[in-house]
């Protein structure tokens, strides 16, 4: 655990270094979101079934180079399986015990969606979450 606080610790202190004054600031964080968005589009015109780089570029109105650069990285972060992208379920922060709750009653099809709408409405979490004992 203490590497990945190092490690988050030199990927913001590389931020702060990169950003010099506010403007740059709101333009980094303009460009995350930016790359986010890119990211999507392209994660989705794959999975809907586009069969070729040139094809998602001509959908999402992205180059080819980009396209295959995400599309290799998704490949090898195990984003892309077996052909389909893989959406991982998270719940909200502090909401993982409730969402375990939710789990557990029939009448609740999706624990995770409930839960992410409860968050964004401001409800809080009755539920802690269980720590996993590390062997």
């Amino acid at each position: 655990m203490g590497g990945s606080i190092m490690n988050s610790e030199k990927l913001v202190m590389s931020f702060v270094n990169k950003v010099s004054s506010e403007k740059d600031l709101y333009y980094e964080l303009l460009s995350q979101d930016i790359k986010k968005e890119i990211i999507k589009r392209v994660l989705d015109a794959y999975n809907d079934g586009a069969d070729s780089e040139h094809s998602i570029a001509e959908i999402t109105k992205v180059d080819a180079w980009t396209v295959k650069t995400i599309l290799d990285s998704a490949v090898k972060h195990k984003v892309i399986q077996s052909g389909k992208v893989v959406k991982k379920a998270v719940s909200p922060p502090g909401w993982g015990g409730t969402v375990e709750e939710m789990k557990k009653k029939e009448d609740i099809d999706n624990p995770f969606s409930l839960a992410w709408w409860m968050y964004n409405k401001g409800y809080e979490s009755h539920y802690k979450e269980k720590k996993k004992k590390k062997k």
